[in-house]
This record gives structure tokens, sequence and C-alpha cells, in this order.
């Protein structure tokens, strides 16, 4: 344990500079910015699509989008998570079944798509690695992987619903302390 704080002879110095020139090269920022550009313009059309096919479910549709608003107020500063709670309900009132959900699907996997490719180029840039594999491959990649985080999104959100429903019928069912709700909630957010 005493070789990883030993810095292999550099300076925190040199660390620093070295670190601030590396990230300067591989345009850390840069990436960093078109990664949140591209997901955060993923969001809204998400959240259409995301409306458009809770309105189908009714009882559980509703549940559902309870606890997104809740979550958002939880995670965001107030103001943040009412524009978003706002927007929401303006999307959700003009949500359109049909080529609503259409448009909304190829606006949310357009910027998906082009954020995962950001996470792939900016990976590639990072460790120095030239791209070889052919268009069609790098393609195929970047939809199995925007697949991936979309399904885990959803499996995400259904864990926050549930988790809330599954810790009040733990501590119902077991008399469950204090301490148990808190452990609760970090095992939920994990």
């Amino acid at each position: 344990m005493s070789e990883f704080w030993s810095l292999r002879g550099l300076s925190w110095r040199e660390l620093a500079k070295r670190t601030c020139r590396k990230s300067w090269q591989d345009e850390v920022f840069g990436q960093s910015a078109r990664l949140a550009f591209y997901f955060f313009f993923a969001i809204f059309p998400a959240f259409l699509l995301l409306l458009i096919l809770l309105a189908r479910f009714a009882g559980a549709g509703s549940d559902l989008f309870g606890a997104l608003l809740d979550s958002f107020n939880q995670v965001l500063p107030p103001d943040a998570a009412a524009l978003i709670a706002s927007t929401t309900r303006q999307l959700s009132g003009s949500a359109i079944p049909g080529a609503g959900a259409v448009v909304a699907a190829l606006g949310a996997a357009w910027a998906a798509l082009n954020g995962t490719w950001a996470i792939m180029a900016g990976l590639n840039k990072a460790y120095e690695v030239e791209e070889g594999r052919p268009w069609w491959r790098v393609l195929s990649i970047t939809f199995g992987l925007t697949i991936s985080l979309s399904v885990l999104g959803l499996i995400g959100l259904a864990g926050i619903l549930y988790g809330h429903r599954t810790e009040n019928l733990i501590g119902q069912y077991m008399g469950a302390p204090g301490p148990f709700g808190f452990l609760w909630r970090l095992l939920h957010w994990g």
C-alpha cells in the first residue's frame, strides 16, 4: 500500500502537471461536454416516449411517473426539479400515441446513439487507441450499448418504485427499526 502513495518517484507537482497535460491532449473537457450535450438532448424525447408508454398502463404507469418525479425532487435542486416536473406534465398533456411515439423514439434514439458513440470515441482517445473496426461493427456495438443502458435505466426506475414498496412491506412485517430504513435506502440507491 505504501507503493501506491509513493507515486513511483514522481513529485505531486509533476503528477499534477502530467495530469493537466494529458487531460488537455485527450480533450477531456470537450469530450465531457459532448457527452453531456447528447445525453441531455436525449432526456426529453425519452421522457415523452416513456410518458406515452406509461399512459398505456393505468395503474403502474402513474405510479412509475410519480416515482420518477419523486426521485427528481430528491436528487435535483428544487428549481430544476420543478422545471422538469412542469415540462413532463406539459409533455404528458400533449403526448400523442402513434405519431408522437415514433417522433419521440427517433429523437431519443438519435441523441442516445450519439451519446454512446461519444463515450466510445472518448475512451479511444483517452487510451490512445485508433479505431480499426469496420463502421458496421462500431454501429452494432453502439446500438447494443445504447439498448443496454436504456434497459438498465428502466430497471433502475422500476427499482425506485418497487424499492419503496418493498421497504414499507418489510418494515410493516418485521417491525424494522429506524436504522433499517437507512440501510435499505443505501442498498436501494446502490
